[in-house]
């Protein structure tokens, strides 16, 4: 079952694989400039909406399908590409955005070395172009 996809970075989960993610946390802000008033408090003035962010903390571990070490490489092309993607969550799309940073926690590893468990924290940002 697909939860929701962010480029070619599809989460789901099935009887094979599970890729999702744990947490998601969104925020956005208001932009405003401040003015100076002689003798009295500064005014402000409402410049539009900012750019909105979100973080997911997403889990990547082997018993559960996955190949941590590639899932993660293939984020961080998306990443490096710098292209903005839609990103789509149940259904619905959220809006276009580009994976600015990712935070990598290697949780365990085998005999080998080889990546077993892995917390990807990824943050992506609002892309506006002219048409939004």
């Amino acid at each position: 079952m697909q939860l929701g996809s962010f480029g070619n970075i599809v989460f789901e989960t099935s009887a094979d694989l599970i890729r999702t993610w744990q947490q998601m946390s969104r925020k956005g802000s208001a932009r405003f400039a401040e003015h100076v008033v002689a003798e009295g408090k500064p005014r402000l003035e409402f410049l539009g909406p900012g750019l909105e962010e979100l973080t997911l903390a997403v889990r990547l571990d082997a018993q559960l399908g996955l190949d941590p070490a590639s899932e993660l490489e293939s984020m961080r092309a998306v990443r490096d590409f710098g292209e903005e993607q839609s990103l789509v969550v149940g259904g619905m799309v959220i809006g276009k955005f580009v994976l600015e940073e990712i935070g990598e926690e290697h949780r365990r590893h085998d005999g080998r070395g080889r990546l077993l468990l892995a917390e990807a924290t990824l943050k992506l940002k609002e892309y506006v172009t002219d048409g939004n």
